[in-house]
């Protein structure tokens, strides 16, 4: 079921002409409320992080209302819906802002990167933890399969 929510997602994306090009193993999702000024303080932070690491960002408003740092050709914004809530907060309390990496592709996995008001430098610790670890994972599989990477 969250397999056709990413899918969706990207397919919407795609319909309307975002580009889904910048990294095709992952993107960035973002989950604020318009009224939050966590949100909005977070909201610009997010988009340096999208920029800085060339990835996609999905931004996703629990109000339907789009914040002016985010109202642009570069993110998909989104309402957020009850399947999307199910997939990034399971059962937990929604809590805003949220700031997840999204695996595109194999398990369609996703990891917290920020959760609630977080300082930049925190967050992109956090993002290039994940994707370093997943880099030596994908090298250490191709090794395996004795796939040169030269």
């Amino acid at each position: 079921m969250y397999r056709n929510i990413i899918l969706l997602i990207v397919i919407m994306a795609s319909n309307i002409g975002f580009s889904t090009s910048l990294n095709k193993d992952y993107s960035l999702v973002f989950i604020y409320e318009s009224t939050c000024p966590y949100c909005q303080k977070m909201a610009p932070v997010v988009r340096d992080i999208q920029k800085e690491n060339s990835m996609n960002l999905y931004a996703i408003s629990a109000d339907n209302k789009t914040l002016d740092v985010l109202d642009d050709k570069e993110v998909i914004n989104l309402p957020l819906s009850a399947d999307i809530t199910t997939k990034y907060y399971g059962s937990s309390p929604v809590r805003f802002p949220l700031l997840v990496l999204q695996q595109l592709n194999g398990d369609m996995n996703h990891y917290v990167i920020a959760n609630g008001l977080t300082p930049k430098s925190d967050a992109e610790k956090t993002l290039n933890s994940y994707l370093n670890y997943f880099n030596q994972a994908k090298t250490l599989k191709i090794r395996e399969q004795g796939i040169s990477h030269d």
